[in-house]
């Protein structure tokens, strides 16, 4: 009995040892960075030389084209007044009602700058006035999250923009003409060549919208083609890392011998 006893004791043990090595945060980071496979929309010249945009249910469009407004999302519309052929303010709507969520200085300042919207009520905003970073503004809390910049990617004291957010809180722009992926608003930008499968010599220079699953638009050049072209990065589900693999199968053995009562 003590014997049986024994070895599900020294399995628990083996996995509880390697969950804390997985779960340490530099591992924990490692083991769930996102990857993606890329799919070849053409040159840019087809979508009238501008990066094409994801329409709400995921499709992709000329951004000319776009069957409604790209800042029509989930419950939240905004609406932009353009009196004399300039912007003069943005008015920020929740389901039907004609309350305006920005107050008046916001709704003037950010007549220029606000970019992108979420479905949970997030206003992406260019070059925020005070910060004079991209920011990020929860219209239910008021807080900002300003975006940071990444210290390794381009040129020293270089500046991230971001062009666009989705309700998971991912943010996609580029750092010193390097295509970059945030996988929350207040992370620090990944570059996307690190995160693509067999890149095949393409050369990310801007990521300009992401969808709401996830799915990237970049504009890449090719070490074989000519030209720039619009790709969409497609998430692939991640791989678990071998110390994960461990674990679940340390825990089928402990099934099978307790089924089995050896």
């Amino acid at each position: 009995m003590k014997t049986n006893r024994s070895m599900p004791r020294t399995l628990g043990l083996l996995a509880l040892s390697m969950l804390a090595v997985v779960t340490a945060p530099e591992v924990r980071a490692d083991a769930i960075q996102p990857r993606y496979r890329i799919e070849d929309l053409g040159l840019l010249s087809k979508w009238g030389g501008t990066n094409p945009r994801f329409y709400l249910d995921g499709t992709v469009h000329r951004y000319d084209q776009m069957p409604g407004s790209p800042l029509n999302v989930g419950d939240y519309r905004l609406v932009q007044i353009w009196p004399q052929g300039q912007p003069e303010k943005v008015l920020l709507y929740q389901g039907e009602s004609t309350q305006n969520l920005l107050n008046e200085e916001q709704s003037r300042k950010f007549a220029f700058t606000a970019r992108d919207l979420t479905a949970d009520g997030k206003l992406l905003i260019w070059n925020e006035p005070d910060t004079g970073s991209y920011s990020v503004l929860d219209v239910k809390s008021g807080e900002w999250t300003v975006a940071a910049s990444s210290p390794t990617i381009g040129e020293p004291g270089s500046k991230a923009q971001v062009f666009a957010i989705n309700t998971m809180g991912q943010m996609v722009g580029q750092q010193d003409s390097k295509a970059i992926l945030y996988d929350s608003f207040d992370a620090t930008p990944m570059l996307l060549k690190d995160l693509v499968q067999a890149s095949d010599g393409w050369h990310f220079t801007e990521a300009s919208d992401i969808s709401e699953t996830g799915d990237i638009i970049v504009t890449a050049y090719s070490d074989f083609k000519q030209g720039a072209y619009a790709l969409k990065l497609v998430p692939i589900t991640p791989v678990p890392e071998p110390a994960t693999w461990l674990i679940l199968s340390l825990g089928g053995l402990w099934i099978f011998r307790k089924r089995v009562k050896i």
